[in-house]
């Protein structure tokens, strides 16, 4: 695995690390690490569901996509996604994430290193990015 860091993911990524109802913040290079090596992930898991996840977007009225300001992912401790969440929870925002929901549900990813529950958090620029990619177009503006 890679481990050079851009500072743009430096800035951008935040993950915080969750130890039952006690969570410990972790250092911003941490951090980053967490995110770089989880983003190509996410990126694969989406391509494998883009059918299902361009529908949940053609739900989103044409303006929405510029209010999202970010997309967590609650990955419990074996690599599985429980949760998503997306900033901010305005109405066309809790539908969207209605239909997400079942379709995160089913990615899978490698088990967090520490071995404990995570939530990584990724920007709006990251999110567009990672969607342009797997999508191959633009969203809406």
């Amino acid at each position: 695995m890679n481990t050079q860091v851009s500072p743009r993911l430096t800035l951008l990524a935040s993950i915080t690390l969750f130890a039952g109802a006690a969570s410990a913040q972790t250092s911003p290079a941490a951090r980053a690490l967490l995110a770089a090596r989880y983003l190509p992930a996410v990126e694969a898991a989406a391509r494998r569901t883009v059918v299902p996840l361009r529908a949940c977007y053609e739900l989103l009225p044409s303006d929405a996509w510029r209010r999202i300001r970010q997309l967590t992912l609650h990955v419990d401790a074996t690599g599985a996604v429980t949760d998503v969440t997306l900033t901010p929870p305005t109405e066309p925002m809790r539908s969207f994430r209605t239909c997400l929901l079942p379709i995160v549900r089913i990615w899978r990813f490698a088990a967090p290193p520490s071995r404990r529950a995570i939530t990584v958090s990724y920007p709006r620029e990251i999110v567009r990015t990672a969607f342009d990619r797997v999508a191959g177009s633009t969203p809406r503006s």
